[in-house]
Formats: structure tokens, C-alpha cells, sequence
């Protein structure tokens, strides 16, 4: 696992998902932020990203609050994805 350095505002379409209790999106402006900050990168095994997965570090089913948490966002690859489902 890598430190991310979020030298970027929280995304705009974020903010909007957040307001209207929608779903992440997963392209556009989010996607291209969190992949600008993690340079493409799993945060978990650090390969390099071939899949659109924004990834929530914790867990939002038991803390909603954490949906929509911009430092709780990074991308993870398919493997990686998988396996925190198990």
C-alpha cells in the first residue's frame, strides 16, 4: 500500500452525488482524479489499473457518512476488489 497525496479539491461530481445521496460515479471527473493521484495504481497491491474500480478504503455499509468520503475513495484492481469482498 502507497501514501496518496490528495493535492486536488474534492471532485465537483462527487460533491453533487453527495447531495442527491446517488450513486459514485465511476468515470468522468472523480475517476480521472483518483487516477491522477494514485498514478493509475491498485492502492492495495500497486498494479497498474485496466478496470474503472473506485474502490472505498472503509467499508460504508455500517458508516454511511463514509460513502461519500473523498479520502475513503482510491482505486483497486479487479483481483484486489475481489478479495475484499470475501
Amino acid at each position: 500500500m502507497f501514501n496518496v497525496i490528495r493535492d486536488c479539491n474534492e471532485p465537483e461530481e462527487l460533491l453533487n452525488a453527495k447531495e442527491s445521496n446517488g450513486p459514485i460515479p465511476t468515470n468522468g471527473e472523480l475517476y480521472e482524479s483518483i487516477k491522477m493521484i494514485t498514478n493509475n495504481h491498485c492502492y492495495l497491491c500497486e498494479s497498474q489499473i485496466k478496470s474503472r474500480a473506485i474502490e472505498h478504503v472503509q467499508a460504508h455499509k455500517r458508516n454511511p457518512v463514509l460513502k461519500y468520503e473523498w479520502n475513503n475513495l482510491l482505486l483497486a484492481c479487479t483481483y484486489c476488489n475481489e478479495l475484499k469482498t470475501i
